[in-house]
């Protein structure tokens, strides 16, 4: 293939030969539309339209299927286009090759009232990443090429391209094709078959589908692209109909492109940013661990022990001491992912930890609750623990425990 050019606002001045119009299928977005245009986006929901009902709600399946393509494809790199309020980001954060995730919308005013969303939560910070992720939320038109996304290994259109009108389709396609050429692009959009389940006259889902297409449709137009750029392609279906509506297809149907052989070489070495940058976010990630095994499972046990020993049902009489059951100890994720009940027991014994039984006869660590512990496990001045440093644990930064009711309330969040 020869080297691409793709530098210019608008891309090349012919029409895509392979590539139809999409004239005979569209429509104005005016036309026998459903919705009033101040309706939100949330009306592309499938469940608001009356007919079948999906559960999880179709735009989450939509998210779940994209999550599921690129934890099989493992990417390092994925640019979503046409993101609006951002709702994909929580499931493309779950996929641990990704390094760099970039959002683009060209509606700012959608875009400035959701950037919180790829900002790092306190879950975050206590389960970190095993790898660096870094986050963008770009401001920009999907037709424009910005050089900053040249080597990104995967792009996501999740029911966006059908928003588009033909000429800014072409230069949509050709940007992601031709001169980002990914390795894998993955995109959805409404099978226009399955729109007779839905009641009314509506001619499209929402009002601002320029088109929707047919099985058929879609798939000639993904086989035009594959032909013109040399990618395979796969389809998919997402959102079951109902079983006596089986021959309509799926709610929404998905393309999975695959790039063929090596990524051109672009003829341009110029950088143009044409994007702009709206909020970014840098998550926490783990630190290469240097420590011995051993050292490791002393480390979280002392952790576990000292955020055990603030709840008050486990005191004794005077106060003094806390007994901790074993199970409990091997029930956080910290410490089962180390070893097994026999081998923490062990362990215990070979450390010379005050092994004993409670009340109860079940095998308990006791775990002494003045200041002058020596292990490390509490510090009565300011409340945190001394062990450091600690990269493997996800209960750290956890405030005081006093009740035992409060550690079962927890046991849902941070306990097998």
């Amino acid at each position: 293939m020869a080297a691409n050019d793709c530098t210019s606002p608008r891309f090349s001045t012919e029409e895509p030969a392979e590539i139809g119009d999409l004239k005979s299928i569209t429509a104005s977005p005016t036309e026998e539309s459903p919705l009033d245009e101040k309706t939100s986006d949330k009306s592309e929901n499938e469940n608001n339209l009356g007919g079948p009902s999906f559960y999880p709600p179709l735009y989450i399946q939509r998210y779940t299927f994209v999550k599921e393509i690129l934890d099989t494809l493992q990417p390092d790199s994925v640019v979503d286009f046409g993101c609006s309020e951002c709702g994909i980001f929580r499931h493309l954060k779950e996929v641990i090759t990704l390094l760099r995730i970039s959002l683009v919308d060209i509606d700012l005013s959608t875009l400035e009232v959701n950037k919180c969303r790829i900002r790092p939560h306190c879950y975050d910070y206590l389960q970190k990443r095993k790898n660096p992720l870094h986050v963008q939320i770009f401001d920009g038109s999907a037709t424009k090429f910005d050089t900053r996304f040249r080597d990104y290994e995967a792009v996501t259109m999740v029911e966006f391209i059908e928003h588009l009108y033909d000429r800014d389709l072409k230069d949509v396609i050709t940007m992601v094709f031709e001169c980002i050429c990914p390795k894998f692009v993955v995109m959805t959009t409404p099978n226009f078959e399955f729109n007779q389940l839905f009641p009314g006259p509506r001619k499209f889902r929402h009002y601002d589908h320029k088109f929707e297409w047919t099985r058929e449709q879609f798939q000639t137009w993904c086989n035009d692209i594959c032909g013109k750029y040399r990618y395979d392609c796969k389809f998919h279906g997402i959102g079951d109909g109902p079983a006596d509506a089986q021959s309509l297809g799926s709610c929404s149907q998905a393309a999975v492109f695959t790039r063929i052989g090596e990524k051109p070489q672009i003829n341009s070495n110029v950088e143009q940013e044409t994007y702009s940058l709206v909020a970014e976010s840098i998550y926490p990630h783990q630190d290469i661990e240097q420590r011995e095994p051993e050292e490791i499972l002393a480390s979280e046990i002392n952790y576990v022990l000292s955020f055990m020993s603030k709840c008050t049902d486990f005191y004794n009489e005077e106060e003094t001491s806390a007994s901790i059951p074993i199970d409990k100890l091997i029930s956080f994720k910290s410490i089962k992912s180390l070893c097994d009940s026999d081998q923490l027991r062990e362990f215990l014994s070979k450390k010379n930890y005050d092994l004993s039984k409670n009340d109860k006869d079940e095998d308990c660590v006791c775990v002494e609750l003045y200041s002058g512990d020596t292990r490390g496990w509490y510090d009565e001045e300011d409340d945190e623990l001394t062990d450091e440093p600690r990269n493997t644990t996800s209960e750290s930064h956890i405030a005081e425990i006093v009740t035992g009711e409060t550690v079962n309330k927890l046991e849902e969040e941070m306990w097998d």
